[in-house]
């Protein structure tokens, strides 16, 4: 075991030595959890001058700025420069604040199809956050998914337009013929290929991925 993770160690130097300082600081810190090899190397590289921009545009692009932001703080917090420290902790936050706001209208949702008999499996978003990071906090995600049985799509579909739920697809995308097929067909051929049905609430702050 200890050599098949040296081996592991080798090979990930031999891969992180082909990127630049920002790509491999971007490798290490987007992790759960950091070896004392790798604390080592993100302190090492962070004492050097980097591009922190470019750093943190990279975050942003992969979806991992909060795990990014909390280990970045976490390990090497003195090599930070202040600007960047204000960043990582603005940016952090803010997901923080947008995952809390998804996961109570998480909780609403889940309880609506209970109430109404309709078995579901929550996946992606804060489900996967929580049972992979232990904290919603730590990924990001901008919308809500949902695993049901086909045989309740249309309930479940009527029961979303009875909150207010608005079809966003079929208003944002559909061309006018589309929109006829739809209406005509009860669900458009989108859906059937796709198995996803994505419902707009409150104002477009929340958006809900119905799957089958």
């Amino acid at each position: 075991m200890v050599s098949q993770l040296k081996n592991q160690e080798l090979i990930q130097d031999n891969i992180n030595n082909k990127f630049s300082s920002e790509v491999q600081l971007l490798l290490l810190a987007s992790r759960k959890t950091l070896s004392e090899s790798n604390i080592n190397k993100v302190q090492v590289i962070t004492s050097q001058v980097i591009d922190w921009q470019q750093v943190i545009n990279l975050a942003k692009s992969h979806s991992v700025i909060p795990l990014v932001a909390h280990n970045l703080q976490k390990y090497c917090a003195k090599n930070l420069p202040d600007n960047i420290k204000t960043i990582l902790k603005t940016e952090f936050r803010s997901n923080a604040i947008k995952n809390i706001y998804l996961s109570k209208e998480l909780l609403e949702i889940v309880q609506l199809l209970k109430d109404n008999d309709i078995d579901y499996i929550c996946y992606k978003g804060a489900s996967l956050a929580a049972s992979i990071y232990g904290d919603i906090s730590f990924r990001q995600f901008n919308d809500i998914d949902i695993l049901i049985c086909k045989k309740d799509l249309l309930k479940a579909r009527d029961l979303f337009f009875s909150m207010g739920g608005k079809d966003y697809f079929s208003i944002n995308i559909f061309t006018d013929k589309q929109k006829e097929y739809y209406v005509n067909s009860k669900i458009a051929h989108y859906f059937f290929i796709n198995c996803a049905y994505t419902f707009e609430f409150k104002k477009s702050t929340v958006f809900l991925d119905l799957h089958w």
